[in-house]
């Protein structure tokens, strides 16, 4: 299974992203972050292959 990030500023784009990826089946949403700040504090910790960002 591929264990994944997701980084938007819109919770309601989180939502549903991570909706579809675990619909997939193949996809573990790890954690949901809203501001890039906090990634940056928590990335050494976690434990994953992929990352998606939606950066403006």
């Amino acid at each position: 299974m591929i264990r994944a990030i997701l980084v938007d500023d819109e919770k309601l784009a989180l939502q549903l992203m991570e909706r579809k990826l675990n619909d997939l089946g193949s996809v573990e949403v790890v954690r949901a972050f809203t501001d890039v700040e906090s990634v940056i504090r928590e990335l050494k910790d976690l434990d994953l292959r992929l990352h998606f960002w939606i950066l403006n």
